[in-house]
């Protein structure tokens, strides 16, 4: 039960985070608390375009900020937390977002598009290695150039796929 949780939390972190950091930009805007707002926005954005540790050091500038600007009591000490959590929220969801787009990249870098073999390139596949087969492994015990046969059949085979291949890439370079 507790996996199955925490599994579940862990999938949907970034909507939850997202959730939070729009709660807390609410409460802001609702107490007129604009500037928590305006850091959570550039938080976030320094996050995504310089990394964690820029966007959530230039959220802690922004919290000190905000508890050293007012007295300490009350609803300011209140908006200073808030503003603390949205903060590093912000920032983790804006470095968060831009390392699913460079990995997203990446996986689209490394990817292949799907490929057919066509029928009769199969079918030479197949005739060739039970070809192979019977040039390894004879009925009879004669072994005269049979692997030589083998060599040659098998290198054979590698040029059709050699061959395929460059004409696929060809066609993928021509339709670019």
């Amino acid at each position: 039960m507790d996996g199955t949780v925490i599994d579940w939390i862990w999938s949907h972190m970034n909507l939850l985070t997202a959730i939070a950091t729009l709660w807390i930009c609410a409460w802001a805007v609702t107490n007129g608390r604009f500037e928590i707002v305006a850091g959570i926005f550039v938080v976030g954005a320094l996050g995504y375009f310089l990394g964690l540790i820029v966007g959530a050091g230039f959220g802690a500038i922004c919290f000190a900020a905000n508890l050293f600007s007012v007295p300490l009591t009350g609803n300011h000490l209140t908006a200073a937390m808030f503003g603390f959590v949205g903060y590093a929220v912000a920032a983790w969801l804006g470095y968060q977002h831009s390392e699913e787009k460079r990995m997203k990249t990446a996986r689209h870098r490394q990817t292949h598009p799907d490929q057919v073999l066509p029928w009769d390139m199969v079918n030479e596949v197949r005739t060739s290695l039970a070809a192979v087969r019977y040039l390894l492994f004879p009925i009879q015990d004669s072994q005269n150039d049979k692997l030589d046969l083998a060599t040659r059949e098998l290198s054979r085979l590698e040029n059709l796929f050699h061959d395929y291949e460059w004409a696929n890439q060809k066609q993928i370079q021509k339709g670019r």
